[in-house]
């Protein structure tokens, strides 16, 4: 790594703000938790009238304490998303909200080209990051709006439909024919009940973030303890085994996952774009597999990112100092935010292309084939990794 330069992703714009768009109409205090009923002014995709979209709040807050958008308090019980590596439901169920919107797909439960471009176009339609993932902020784009909030004989069949491919998910007696009749009603209730939902039949973003993904436990200290030791450790034992198509634990490992963390809480520090931590993750990964070096595997090349000693000095054996260098918030280098300062149309280019930009590596054609395997561990991670400290 010699250059210091990077593309990172467009910032995404102001999303559609849905859940509470239009007015507050009911809050009712109950059991220390503040219920909101909000109704959207979003248009549905089909005729249909808004219907109420539950909000839970901590005791002790306010919707002043949630930001701008009060989804957040749902979205922080757990964020999902829909990749290539999803069960084949949650593809399906991705597939019929796309139709539901008008971006036509088949509904195969395979996250082929085609699904790619249908999220494209559901992102620039919301102007969210067009990157043809489908990630926790074009899920809750998605779902999180009274139009989506289905119910009992619900007109949008697509939306019934998706619904309906995750109760089967479940294991709940059902077919995915559209029609949101007394079974589907019946089988909403019961998932609900089973999850600590509030039984009403009513599939708002809380149901929805059930049905996609249970909400996971919140990670345990160590897995973003990142202490001096965790910081200097070698892992020249460990450097191979990972592959692009395989996301078991086989092959990303606990340590592996934890350095993506890391890589994850440095950007979020260095206050980078998504785009730009995906770009982190996907040069970790082709430079070193995740591991930190400490060997000389090709001339002084060590750390997470291969940087030469003789440019980086013997710092770049540790993991924080090493992703602050790729990133350009050392201090010391100019990293991948720094292109915004000389290349204005840098958020155009490819990922694979800026992490070469950085790297200057002999085989620049290498990155590419690691993007879905860092999109996945940014959707996975970055909603409960905080940004690093040190």
């Amino acid at each position: 790594m010699k250059s210091r330069t990077s593309v990172l992703e467009r910032r995404p714009r102001s999303a559609r703000r849905s859940v509470l768009a239009g007015t507050v109409a009911a809050a009712v205090l109950a059991g220390g938790v503040t219920t909101v009923a909000a109704v959207s002014a979003d248009p549905a995709p089909e005729t249909a009238a808004p219907q109420a979209v539950s909000l839970s709040i901590p005791a002790g807050k306010s919707l002043s304490d949630l930001g701008s958008d009060p989804l957040n308090a749902v979205a922080a019980r757990g964020q999902f998303w829909v990749s290539a590596s999803s069960p084949y439901s949650n593809i399906r169920a991705l597939q019929f909200l796309l139709n539901a919107y008008g971006f036509n797909v088949s509904s195969t439960g395979k996250y082929d080209t085609a699904t790619k471009n249908a999220v494209i176009k559901f992102q620039r339609a919301k102007g969210l990051e067009q990157d043809g993932s489908a990630g926790p902020i074009t899920m809750r784009a998605m779902v999180g709006g009274a139009n989506t909030a289905a119910r009992y004989r619900w007109p949008n069949r697509n939306t019934t439909k998706a619904v309906q491919q995750l109760l089967i998910k479940f294991g709940y007696n059902q077919v995915a024919d559209g029609d949101f009749g007394p079974v589907t009603r019946m089988n909403t209730i019961n998932f609900q009940k089973a999850k600590g939902l509030p039984q009403t039949g009513i599939v708002d973003y809380a149901t929805w973030t059930f049905l996609f993904n249970p909400p996971p436990s919140q990670p345990s200290g160590s897995d973003t303890n990142f202490s001096k030791a965790f910081l200097a450790a070698c892992e020249d034992s460990q450097f191979y085994g990972l592959s692009p198509r395989n996301y078991s634990s086989s092959s990303l490992t606990a340590t592996r996952v934890k350095n993506a963390r890391l890589i994850i809480a440095i950007g979020k520090q260095a206050k980078a774009p998504a785009k730009g931590i995906k770009i982190a993750l996907m040069t970790a990964m082709q430079e070193s597999m995740l591991n930190n070096l400490c060997k000389y595997w090709d001339h002084d090349s060590v750390g997470l990112y291969q940087q030469r000693v003789r440019y980086y000095g013997s710092g770049a054996k540790n993991k924080a100092y090493a992703a602050k260098t790729f990133y350009g918030s050392g201090g010391k280098t100019s990293g991948v935010l720094s292109l915004r300062s000389f290349y204005p149309s840098y958020l155009n280019w490819g990922m694979g292309y800026t992490a070469q930009r950085v790297q200057r590596s002999a085989a620049p054609g290498a990155y590419d084939k690691w993007g879905s395997m860092a999109t996945y561990l940014y959707n996975k991670y970055a909603g409960s990794t905080p940004a690093f400290t040190g």
